[in-house]
């Protein structure tokens, strides 16, 4: 097969902004849809916070949550109706991150991302001891309420 304009098969016209678009992203509303979703599975759980992780691009929580495809490390929070705290482990991937991840707030996480994922907990008025907040990781689809946070 040769590179060509001709050996490539055409792209349904529906599929053009994605691949014309500087990175493919999901739909606002498909964002939308998915944190009506998590706000739907607290409410059930009776929690209060998301924490979510993921590692060495298998992250699927982060991305699907945020847009970020987790390239070494990414720990974030989410809570209802407040921007997710995210916080990546190299500052060089911080500035990407960023321009990915456009609705969070996209920060390094310093030494340790959990003690930065912590503050932002308590910022959000999480206590510890209080088991309100709820994790999930690149291996989990389902929120775990009780942990202490």
């Amino acid at each position: 097969m040769t590179r060509g304009a001709a050996a490539w098969p055409s792209l349904p016209t529906r599929l053009k902004p994605i691949l014309e678009a500087e990175y493919p992203r999901f739909t606002a509303a498909e964002m939308t849809r998915r944190r009506a979703e998590m706000e739907a599975a607290l409410a059930a759980a009776d929690c209060d916070h998301l924490v979510f992780y993921g590692a060495n691009r298998a992250g699927s929580a982060v991305q699907w949550l945020t847009q970020w495809p987790v390239t070494v490390e990414a720990i974030g929070v989410f809570t209802p109706r407040e921007r997710d705290a995210l916080f990546v482990q190299w500052i060089n991937h911080a500035p990407l991150a960023k321009r990915l991840a456009a609705e969070a707030e996209v920060a390094w996480g310093g030494e340790s991302s959990i003690r930065a994922v912590i503050k932002a907990l308590e910022r959000r008025g999480a206590r510890e001891n209080s088991p309100r907040a709820s994790a999930t990781s690149s291996t989990s689809t389902a929120p775990m309420c009780g942990c202490d946070a």
